[in-house]
């Protein structure tokens, strides 16, 4: 059993959000602000203390309404609109639940109501692009004009609620478990053939309190009667949260600031805890003090947390399994060994591994506290900017660590190593532009085993920070990514604080690369020459995004390429310079004769160079208007976000 799904619903910096989890490890990104920390909170009060909790006035989100132009929301509006349009699906879309106390007095209903815009939407005709557009896209965009239409605000949040779908790892499991068996009336048998457990807490003020209620529901979102508060418990020792903490945060450095503590077993595990990540960040610990720890942690684990002792352990013995392909391309850095981390547990002298295990170890139990577990949980990992104290090698030996081990992980962070370690399809990209929180993610099977090659090497290997960028420049080649730079900078434009980044696409090609930017919410615009190849490449991206859109994602040169178009537009005597041609032989040379002649000379970066030299000597009024155009068009996807324009 793991945790497939979580929604939240107006809980602290939440409005709304909607995520599905992979059973072993989901990696989230998103920029601050946008809800990270408020779902991590959310999955720690419901699952990480032991007890059934209880919510209050300050869990409930405060609508605060957003400032902006009178047109904006109807402009992105209709361009999710044309988004949806240009590739509706076979299918109605699924429908989202959602609780209206409305037509309740006090208890939660479900209901449903996609919209009449949804519903008008559905019976239009769009413009097939079936050879471009898979079935899995269409959705995407139809889910973006779903979720713009109603990301409006809202003056008053009536309540906040929580739900968490659990689920049986196969179908077929829960038939030969009693321990899963013992949670039945809960689990639900659903259309796939899996069973699953949905658990829903919401809070709402009656009368001058703030009442949580808890509930386990059937398929069609009824209340199940039975032994709620039994089963719960049950839930929470299977799947209990274990939140690392910064080590500066759970060490202490007064003993005034020690908590109070009276329980034996609470007692010898805050000290256990305390001494590891103390030794964790001491520079001069030696290696037998090292060795101390793991000997204490050996004892201590087999005490309290059987599911990591001996029934369990962390480093298994045997060989290393071999990466297939699709691990290769799915997940391109391959991290340290099991076998060779367990050869640098064992040797005598002190090494980065052996602090790694105590770290990991060290919040394990400061977040286990004196909580008991079930004898076979599966613990919920849920680990916070990991990156924030780790050199980039530190940080991937430390994810060879916690990478194996056989809990569900749950981890956030701003790192570009750590996600090419991962698995693409575990990655998470949470975005907000207004109110609501939408979860981006690339479906198996939505990319080829060739798409995935292209992106391995081009994004995830060479640009992996691209992935955490708003926006998508592509471009063909080096000149022109120094000169939209320098263009931009000239204008007052800084293309890297707005969250927009310039990939090369040539060698990849335009087609995988504007799939995964779609998956993933990242929006994208294309610049190509003016030659036969370039016109190749902007009939694929008008196919891709739709004729109606083509302007929107899609400048061509009106010149063979970025050369031939700067000396057409004012920068001939920089060419002529470069080249080194006499003055008096300047109008006997044909302008494609003078290009050559300066890229042998000076090669096109430098060319391009020079132009930046010359453009910033005249001022931002020497920007080709094209240019200016074409930049004002990518501020304005970087800051719609989503990729909906």
């Amino acid at each position: 059993m793991y945790l497939e799904s979580c929604e939240v619903t107006n809980f602290r910096g939440l409005r709304h959000l909607n995520i599905r989890f992979s059973s072993g490890s989901t990696v989230l990104i998103g920029e601050n602000t946008w809800g990270k920390s408020s779902l991590l909170s959310a999955l720690y009060l419901m699952l990480g203390q032991g007890e059934i909790c209880s919510f209050t006035k300050e869990d409930l989100y405060v609508p605060i309404e957003l400032k902006f132009s009178e047109n904006e929301q109807d402009e992105r509006r209709a361009r999710a609109l044309r988004r949806s349009q240009r590739s509706a699906p076979s299918a109605p879309p699924k429908e989202r639940p959602a609780i209206d106390f409305a037509k309740t007095k006090g208890q939660p209903a479900v209901c449903k109501d996609p919209g009449p815009e949804i519903a008008e939407l559905q019976a239009q005709q769009a413009e097939d692009h079936s050879e471009l557009i898979s079935e899995p896209l269409r959705q995407l965009f139809l889910e973006d004009f779903d979720f713009v239409a109603g990301d409006v605000f809202i003056k008053e949040a009536k309540f906040l609620a929580i739900d968490l779908i659990f689920t049986e790892p196969g179908a077929g499991v829960l038939e030969h478990s009693k321990r899963l068996q013992s949670l039945n009336p809960a689990w639900q048998l659903c259309s796939d053939g899996l069973h699953r457990i949905h658990w829903q807490a919401i809070g709402y003020e009656k009368n001058g309190n703030f009442i949580t209620e808890h509930y386990l529901l059937d398929r069609r979102g009824a209340i199940i009667n039975c032994s709620t508060e039994k089963i719960l418990l049950q839930l929470m020792a299977m799947n209990p949260v274990l939140r690392m903490r910064d080590s500066r945060s759970s060490g202490t450095d007064d003993e005034e600031d020690e908590p109070a503590i009276t329980n034996p077993e609470e007692k010898e595990i805050y000290d256990f805890s305390k001494m590891l990540t103390e030794l964790s960040v001491d520079p001069d610990a030696t290696s037998a003090e090292v060795l101390e720890g793991l000997r204490t942690l050996n004892e201590i684990s087999q005490k309290y947390l059987s599911s990591y002792g001996h029934n369990a352990h962390m480093f298994r013995r045997g060989r290393t399994r071999q990466r297939s392909i699709k691990d290769m391309v799915t997940r391109p850095v391959s991290l340290e060994s099991l076998s060779s981390l367990k050869h640098s547990l064992q040797s005598p002298e002190l090494n980065k591994e052996k602090l790694l295990a105590v770290m990991f170890a060290s919040a394990l139990f400061v977040s286990k506290g004196a909580r008991r577990f079930d004898r076979y949980a599966r613990p919920i990992l849920i680990l916070e900017d990991i990156e924030s104290r780790m050199h980039p090698s530190v940080l991937l030996s430390f994810w060879s660590v916690v990478e194996p081990v056989p809990v569900q992980k749950i981890v956030t962070t701003n790192s570009g190593d750590l996600i090419s370690a991962i698995p693409l399809f575990s990655l998470r990209r949470l975005c907000r532009q207004y109110y609501d929180t939408r979860c981006y993610a690339v479906p198996e099977h939505f990319l080829s085993a060739d798409d995935l090659r292209r992106i391995a090497f081009h994004i995830r290997l060479n640009r992996p920070m691209t992935l955490f960028a708003r926006t998508w420049i592509f471009v063909e080649g080096e000149t022109e990514i120094w000169m939209l730079s320098e263009m931009a900078a000239l204008l007052g434009i800084s293309l890297a604080c707005e969250g927009i980044r310039m990939v090369e696409f040539a060698q990849c090609g335009l087609h995988p690369l504007m799939k995964l930017a779609s998956a993933l919410g990242i929006s994208f615009y294309v610049l190509t020459d003016g030659d036969d190849a370039g016109k190749r490449y902007a009939q694929s991206v008008a196919s891709f995004v739709g004729s109606n859109c083509a302007d929107e994602h899609l400048t061509v040169l009106p010149h063979l390429d970025i050369e031939h178009f700067f000396y057409a537009n004012g920068f001939a005597q920089v060419f002529q310079q470069a080249a080194g041609i006499p003055r008096h032989d300047k109008k006997n040379l044909h302008a494609d004769k003078v290009i050559e002649l300066a890229i042998h000379k000076k090669s096109k970066p430098g060319l391009a160079l020079a132009v930046l030299q010359e453009m910033q000597q005249r001022g931002r009024d020497s920007v080709p208007p094209l240019f200016v155009k074409m930049l004002s068009s990518i501020l304005r996807l970087a800051k719609s976000e989503m990729g909906l324009d």
